[in-house]
């Protein structure tokens, strides 16, 4: 065949189409790995923010946990003076002194951001000054012999309001977290949703882009495992005592707030224990914290072993643990921690050196009875389990 102009010019012609398609499909190859990179980056991104979202809530949480249980522990060292005029009731309320002061500073940095959270905050810190003010008067006046007017303070409610009124701000500032962690997961799911869809559109280009386009989509698999979990380490992390494996204070209470709603509906019984190791400082003393550790390791194991698979039960903090039993009166609660005691009292726990350590419980049970809220039910657990102590420890007692 012989060459001519027109010939050659329709080869240059197909020449230029092939390249430009070829430079075309590079082009299109760079916009998918550069589209791929990019959902990545901000995949990855979206995960970090949402970790962070969840660790900020829980570090406030907690403080906001810390809080509650030192301001209880001011209120029983300030009562146990109160009735016994023993100075070492106080030692639980120099240490809840000592606590809270910082535990504010945590959540006033934490939540600084939020103009709703700063006043709250500053309602709160207004609250903890009066209420430091009424126990600090009544452990005075105490001292001073003036029992009869530091009971007066007492029976005036004014400590229980001021408790009242801690509280209801502490729930405030939890459910304002709570809330804008629900958002924020409500915005990375969208953020997930929406870098999902582009993969899928990515997906569509054509057959030399779908291998990308699967590996894209299995890379986007894999970190969405990941993500669950990691969400759902969180979760665990959110709700269980690390060191026992029981639910947490938080986890605890908010199961007890479900169980006395179910309960005020059905009028079935609901009862709760407040047990509490038996001269644990004296454990710790003698086998160092190691040894404490494994006797409350020991203890919820023994717990979870004696008690119905219904019950819940959690660590308040410390040394002290809390028993919600459902459809249970104080007789049958009763015998439930006698049984608990009874396996505790009848073992010995061996500990990491070979040596072997007896301990005890005391326990304290309340019965729910109407128009009581789960913190008022805990409370009178809680003295019945001073009773206890009072009475010789290694002992259960109903709350009057």
């Amino acid at each position: 065949m012989v060459d001519t102009p027109l010939n050659d010019a329709a080869v240059w012609r197909g020449r230029k189409r092939r390249l430009a398609f070829g430079f075309g499909a590079l082009l299109v190859l760079a916009a998918l790995f550069g589209a791929i990179i990019g959902n990545a980056n901000s995949a990855a991104e979206q995960r970090r923010q949402a970790q962070a979202w969840y660790v900020h809530t829980l570090e406030v949480i907690v403080a906001a946990e810390g809080l509650k249980s030192a301001i209880n522990m001011m209120m029983r060292g300030e009562r146990g003076y109160l009735i016994t005029g023993d100075e070492k009731f106080l030692k639980s309320y120099k240490q809840g002194l000592a606590e809270a002061p910082a535990l504010v500073s945590r959540l006033e940095e934490s939540t600084g951001d939020n103009p709703l959270q700063r006043r709250q905050v500053a309602d709160l810190k207004q609250h903890m000054t009066s209420y430091y003010a009424v126990l600090d008067h009544v452990i005075r006046l105490r001292r001073e012999g003036r029992e009869a007017e530091a009971v007066a303070i007492v029976q005036s409610g004014s400590g229980y309001n001021q408790i009242e009124g801690l509280l209801a701000v502490l729930g405030g500032i939890e459910a304002e977290e709570r809330r804008l962690l629900a958002e924020r997961g409500r915005l990375n799911e969208i953020a997930e949703q929406a870098i999902q869809r582009h993969y899928y559109a990515l997906a569509t280009v054509g057959g030399v882009l779908l291998l990308i386009a699967g590996a894209a989509g299995i890379s986007t698999a894999r970190a969405q495992k990941r993500a669950r979990a990691a969400n759902e380490r969180l979760r665990v992390s959110a709700t269980t005592d690390e060191l026992t494996g029981l639910a947490n204070r938080r986890s605890f209470m908010s199961s007890l707030e479900i169980e006395v709603a179910r309960a005020k509906r059905s009028g079935s019984p609901l009862s709760v224990a407040v047990a509490d190791v038996d001269f644990f400082k004296k454990i710790n003393d003698s086998y160092g914290h190691a040894g404490g550790d494994e006797v409350l390791r020991v203890l919820a194991r023994t717990a979870r072993e004696t008690m119905r698979t219904s019950d819940v039960v959690g660590r308040l903090g410390g040394e002290e643990f809390a028993i919600l039993m459902p459809d249970t009166d104080e007789h049958e609660a009763r015998i439930a921690c006698e049984r608990l005691r009874g396996a505790i009292a009848g073992r010995k726990v061996r500990l990491d050196d070979g040596k072997e350590t007896a301990v005890t419980l005391s326990t304290g049970i309340a019965l729910l009875v109407p128009g009581e809220d789960r913190d008022r039910l805990v409370s009178r657990a809680d003295g019945a389990l001073y009773r206890a102590k009072e009475g010789g420890r290694n002992q259960v007692r109903l709350a009057a």
